[in-house]
Order: C-alpha cells, then sequence, then structure tokens
C-alpha cells in the first residue's frame, strides 16, 4: 500500500472546499450582471460597457450627418460614401422607431436610430425601409419631430395621420389620463399597420425609442431570417417573430431555490456514477483504489457531489449555459419588445388583436396571447442586437433597478469581433456589391 501522508478523507475535504471558494469567486468576480445568478450585484449589474461604445459610434456618425447636412464633404469615417442613403426599390425589411416625450428627461430616439444606421453598407441601407413613429398626438411636443431625424428616415409620420377621428379622441383620452399602457397597445398597432398599409417589405420590425443597436444588427438579421426559413423547414406554418432583444430574467432556471431544479436527483444520479467508478478503482487499481476509502465517498456523495451542483444552478443559467450564436426556437419566455421582427403575413391580424386588446392588458402580454391562441412559433436571435437604455419608462416610470429591463450579454459584446462579423456576413449576402453606391 502506498503512503501519501495525509488520510485520504482530508485531502478531498481539503479539494472540495477549495474547489467551493474558486467557483464563488469567479461567480462574483463575473455572474454579477445576470438577475438569474446568486452572485448578482445590483450595484454593478448595469454598468454599461458596448452600450457605450456603440452610443459613442452613433455620435460620430450622427457628427457626419449633420456636416453634410450643412453642405460639407462626403468623406466620411465609416468609408468614402455619403451617409445620407435611402431605402431601395424593394427593401427587405420595414423598421419603425416607435417614440413618446418623455417629460423632463432624454428622449433617446435619435441615438436609437443613430445606432441603427451608424456602419450599414450602401446595399444594407437600401434593404431598411426606416420610419420614425412620434406616437404623440401633438406630435409638435416632441423634438424630434422637426428635428434632423426627418433627413434621415425615409418616413416620418404620427398618429393624427394614421387614425379615425374617433380613435385620435380617445387616445387623446389615453394620454391625459396617463393610461399609457392601453396607449401603447394602440401605437404599436399603428406602428404594424403604417408598414403594412405603404410597405412592400417582407418583413417588418418595430423598435421602441430607448434602445441602441449593436453593430452589424442587419446582416445578422438577414442571415437570421433565412435561418427560419431554411434551417427550421417552417413550410406554411407561420411564426410570430424574431426577438432582437431579451433580459436574463427570462431565460433562468425553473426556481431559484437552492433545492429545486431537481438538484437531489441529479447528485444522485453523479454519486451513483462515481461511486461506480470508486468501486472499480478499489478492485483493479492499486495506486488509486486506496485514495477513495468509505470516509472520503462520504464527503464526495454528500458534501462535494450535491455542493458543486447547487453552485452551478445558483450561477445562473444564463452564465453557466449562455444561448449560441443564431436562431434558437423560443418556448414563450422571452421579455419585452424592445426589438421584434415580423413576418408581413402576420403583422395585420396582430396588429388588430392589439386594438382589440389594448384596454385589457398590457401590449406585450396580448402578443403572447395571440401565439398562444394561433399557436405561431416564436425565435430569438443571438447574440442579443439591442439594449435597453432608457431606465426611466412611461409605462413603468418607479420602476426599481433591480427590475430594469437590461441584456447583461449585450454589455459584454466586443466591438472588434463584431466590425469583423459584420464585414463577413454582408460579403456573404451581398458580395462586393455591398460597398457600392449604385
Amino acid at each position: 500500500m502506498i503512503r501519501l501522508g495525509l488520510p485520504s478523507s482530508v485531502r478531498v475535504l481539503v479539494i472540495s472546499c477549495t474547489l467551493f471558494f474558486l467557483f464563488i469567486t469567479y461567480g462574483r468576480n463575473h455572474f454579477y450582471r445576470d438577475p438569474g445568478s446568486a452572485f448578482f450585484d445590483q450595484d454593478r449589474a448595469f454598468e454599461r460597457y458596448y452600450s457605450l461604445v456603440r452610443e459613442l459610434e452613433a455620435s460620430d456618425w450622427r457628427n457626419e450627418v449633420f456636416h453634410q447636412l450643412k453642405g460639407h464633404t462626403n468623406q466620411t469615417t465609416h468609408g468614402n460614401h455619403d451617409v445620407l442613403h435611402s431605402k431601395g426599390p424593394d427593401p427587405q425589411l420595414c423598421a419603425v422607431f416607435v417614440t413618446a416625450y418623455r417629460e423632463g428627461g432624454p428622449q433617446y430616439v435619435d441615438t436609437a436610430i443613430s445606432s441603427a444606421l451608424a456602419g450599414l453598407t450602401p446595399a444594407e441601407r437600401k434593404d431598411i425601409d426606416v420610419r420614425l413613429y412620434v406616437a404623440n398626438t401633438d406630435p409638435s411636443v416632441h423634438p424630434a419631430w422637426n428635428s434632423w431625424l426627418r433627413d434621415v428616415v425615409d418616413d416620418t409620420f404620427t398618429t393624427k395621420d394614421n387614425v379615425y377621428a374617433s380613435k385620435m379622441q380617445h387616445m387623446k383620452v389615453l394620454e391625459k389620463e396617463k393610461k399609457f399602457h392601453e396607449k401603447a397597445g394602440l401605437d404599436y398597432s399603428v406602428a404594424l399597420q403604417r408598414c403594412v398599409a405603404d410597405s412592400a417589405a417582407p418583413y417588418i420590425a418595430i423598435f421602441e425609442g430607448d434602445v441602441i443597436i449593436a453593430d452589424g444588427w442587419f446582416a445578422r438579421t438577414l442571415l437570421g431570417l433565412k435561418d427560419i426559413r431554411e434551417q427550421y423547414e417552417m413550410g406554411t406554418k407561420q411564426w410570430l417573430y424574431m426577438r432582437l432583444f431579451n433580459e436574463e430574467r427570462s431565460t433562468g432556471w425553473a426556481t431559484k431555490d437552492p433545492l429545486g431544479n431537481n438538484v437531489l436527483w441529479i447528485s444522485l444520479g453523479v454519486d451513483v456514477f462515481l461511486c461506480a467508478i470508486a468501486f472499480l478503482l478499489k478492485r483493479h487499481s492499486r495506486l488509486l483504489g486506496p485514495l477513495f476509502s468509505p470516509l472520503s465517498m462520504l464527503i464526495i456523495c454528500l458534501i462535494t457531489v450535491p455542493g458543486l451542483v447547487i453552485l452551478f444552478f445558483q450561477a445562473g443559467k444564463a452564465s453557466m449555459l449562455p444561448p449560441s450564436t443564431g436562431v434558437h426556437r423560443e418556448d414563450g419566455f422571452g421579455c419585452c419588445n424592445q426589438g421584434m421582427i415580423y413576418p408581413r403575413e402576420v403583422a395585420a391580424d396582430l396588429a388588430s388583436y392589439l386594438e382589440e386588446m389594448a384596454a385589457n392588458m398590457p401590449h406585450d402580454n396580448a402578443i403572447m396571447e395571440y401565439h398562444r391562441k394561433k399557436q405561431l412559433a416564436l425565435f430569438a436571435l443571438y447574440p442579443m442586437q439591442v439594449q435597453h437604455v432608457g431606465f426611466r419608462s412611461i409605462i413603468t416610470p418607479n420602476r426599481r433597478d433591480d427590475m430594469e429591463v437590461w441584456s447583461m450579454a449585450f454589455e459584454s459584446l466586443s466591438p472588434t469581433n463584431l466590425a469583423h462579423d459584420h464585414e463577413r456576413m454582408v460579403k456573404e449576402i451581398y458580395g462586393d456589391k455591398a460597398w457600392e453606391l449604385t
């Protein structure tokens, strides 16, 4: 028998405690932004990284627009082309940015649209019909209504352009009485109807006005839509949406209970497997057999394995098992409507349903009810392409920070990697014509 110094049971206990300490230390340093994690730290969770970078890129693009609107040079830092593009004859996407005036706070929508357009190649810009919906019954109260944004979008409209007089009066009442949940449902319906009515684009995107959008979002969206058409072989079956934003709170484990998520059964299964290995080693290995004493196995089975399994789940699903890049089927767990892509085939009927249900439930709940009623497939595109930055919500102005709609994964995006991916994706979609002005 070999001599190994300390009893095997003591060494096992020391190793177990070391593993726990390292795991907890790593979790505190890396999982603090995950709202589904026991290591969630509200004081650090909403620190901005990539969204700040993208905000600066949007600001640079906006400055180029200002120069061109003043008649200055067409040479830009994004390439030798004019940034004041417009849609082509056959755009693939009708994208509506919905904004309403926020009293006493930033309006955000200029950054939202700038981030959507910054860095697009000429071919990409031609494939997007960009629209601004100022969702105020009196649009003049909103700074965006008569701003420079009208020079970079393809259409600017407001509520009075799209509703009958009787509905217009009702929406004025909703504004006056601050019934923003109902008003938001009607506005979402108006945005969908506008694209259905006067755009032939096969897909419709609705963006809230308080977002920032990642570099390469449109090319990634087109490839995601291609995956839905080909990889999932939907055939004649319709689907409802492809989500560009999701918060990690919506994609967590079934429960945060330390003994939930079948922890005991998983631990038991691992224990049986380890015991079988230990039994074989004790019988057939003179070197390793002595390590697995009855007391050592008791520590492993009752302390080490359950402890590691519990820590795995407590670390949070978004931290331990983040979605891989690409399109994923969604099981109705997604949250919020900061950025959504709808196929044209369902948009008109969905708009009618949202108008019908506006007084009964928030529009995000109504969309999910429509999904369940029609049994339509749902998709989400990863990595997340949209971040919500409007901490002061019009609909829920008293939301606490720990309930903030926020994507931690978006803040971890790498600007360098996104730029490389963007170039690769546009070449895949458009070839060398991606950068041609004609």
